[in-house]
């Protein structure tokens, strides 16, 4: 029993949900070979219309595969030649033996009706217009042919949907990259103590500030044009001048334990501000060390996503490689004179 279009597809990329995409790429496909596939292999899916000389046939959703007069086939003329058709000293003047067709698209109201040279007879007559065409097909997941081509033709469709569907997974984790992660400045809360002071006190060290970052917009860009390789990088830089800062940090609290025991030292008047200062300090490089940590925390989170998506859409590139290639040598194969000389 044949199998839809849908589980075909399915067959190559795996379980798809979006089947809205897929009847458009199904259905754009099948329209596109129904365009340049040749004449020859779709002589047994061709419909027929009977016109006469009052007929008007519009092909404005249609591909002309031929047309005749009178049974005889009639010569393609490019469109808008209905002038020289009729005029007996053009090149492309038609007569009862050879006849012509082409588009007329001088006519405004119905741009592509197909016009026969010379008109032909009434319908019945023998010299009656035959026009051998084939409707737009519009292709559904759930069918399981197409009318309009050629059994041979399925698998290409099969294949172009499939590639579709490979390019619009890889867009989609694209943009979840530039939708759902946005990297925010570092800023601290923290804030610093300030040393006591006193004549002839050694000098007390200073705290270390926090280093000014300039690569966060460098990383959100990135992220926006769905860089991921160069927004890990420039996550990484940022990491390793946090953790830089966090090491200024602590050793801004050993040098203040020194302070400290060298206040203590000279002075015992000023003993209880110091401890008050250093235990401020201690204090302080804890919470120094916890933000950094909450901070380095979701830096190695979004860069763990990153690198977990940048993989998937590596397997995904190389699916559409893979089907990729497979349709070129099944179009090759099936049409060789289409595919051009290398």
């Amino acid at each position: 029993m044949a199998e839809s279009f849908r589980r075909r597809v399915e067959s190559y990329v795996g379980a798809t949900d979006d089947l809205v995409f897929l009847d458009e790429v199904l259905t754009q496909e099948a329209r596109q070979l129904v365009r340049i596939l040749p004449v020859r292999m779709l002589t047994h899916q061709a419909s027929l219309q009977k016109v006469g000389s009052l007929d008007a046939f519009s092909a404005l959703d249609k591909r002309v595969l031929w047309v005749e007069r009178g049974n005889i086939l009639c010569k393609e003329l490019p469109p808008g030649n209905r002038k020289s058709a009729v005029t007996a000293t053009s090149y492309h003047f038609a007569t009862e033996l050879s006849p012509a067709w082409s588009y007329e698209h001088h006519n405004i109201v119905y741009p592509r009706n197909v016009g026969i040279y010379p008109v032909p007879g009434a319908l019945g007559s023998s010299t009656e217009g035959v026009i051998f065409y084939l409707g737009y097909p519009e292709v559904s997941h759930g069918d399981k042919d197409i009318a309009e081509l050629p059994e041979e033709a399925w698998k290409l469709v099969v294949l172009a949907a499939s590639t579709a569907t490979i390019q619009h997974c890889i867009d989609q984790k694209r943009r979840k990259v530039s939708d759902d992660f946005s990297l925010s400045a570092f800023t601290l809360t923290a804030i610093a103590p300030t040393a006591p002071t006193a004549p002839s006190l050694p000098v007390a060290p200073t705290a270390p500030t926090l280093p000014v970052i300039t690569e966060y917009a460098e990383v959100d860009a990135f992220i926006a044009y769905e860089d991921v390789e160069l927004a890990q990088s420039k996550i990484q830089e940022i990491r390793t001048r946090l953790e830089e800062f966090s090491m200024e940090v602590r050793l801004f609290s050993e040098e203040t334990q020194q302070y400290s025991a060298g206040i203590q030292a000279f002075s015992a008047e000023y003993a209880g501000d110091v401890q008050a200062y250093s235990a401020e300090v201690q204090t302080f490089s804890i919470e120094v060390q916890s933000e950094v940590q909450v901070y380095s925390t979701n830096l190695q989170r979004i860069a763990t996503e990153l690198q977990k998506i940048s993989a998937e859409v590596q397997i995904l590139q190389s699916q559409y490689g893979q089907l990729r290639a497979e349709y070129q040598e099944t179009f090759a194969l099936l049409v060789p004179e289409l595919v051009p000389e290398s």
